[in-house]
Formats: C-alpha cells, sequence, structure tokens
C-alpha cells in the first residue's frame, strides 16, 4: 500500500518520499500562516525563536500573511 500524493514529474520511491515531505511541511506553515495573520503585529523575531523557524520559512509566513 503506498501513501501520499504522486506528482506527475516524480516516478521514483525518494522522488515522492521528498515531494511530501514538502507538501507537508508546507500545510504546517499554511496553517501556521492563517494563526499569525490573526495577530496585529506580530513579533516576528519571537515567532522564529519559539517555532525555531529557518530564513526560509520566515520568508514564506511573510509572503502567505503579506498576500505576495
Amino acid at each position: 500500500m503506498k501513501f501520499g500524493i504522486d506528482a506527475p514529474w516524480y516516478d521514483d520511491p525518494a522522488e515522492r518520499m521528498a515531494f511530501n515531505l514538502y507538501a507537508m511541511q508546507h500545510e504546517e506553515l499554511d496553517a501556521l500562516a492563517d494563526k499569525i495573520a490573526n495577530i496585529e503585529n506580530p513579533n516576528w523575531e519571537g515567532i522564529k525563536e519559539y517555532y525555531n523557524l529557518s530564513s526560509y520559512e520566515m520568508n514564506y509566513l511573510q509572503n502567505k500573511i503579506n498576500g505576495d
């Protein structure tokens, strides 16, 4: 039995796993962005430290919230 989704451009099990991990990470970031969007003037440095986010993840969140 296979779990996850198959991107049409991946047909290797390792690529499938990597794609699914990437998708799960973005799902978690999207859920966090929804929480942060409800905060007026969020403390970005505190959020970065609390959730142990990378620069990429911070940029993703900020762009998602700002609608970029």
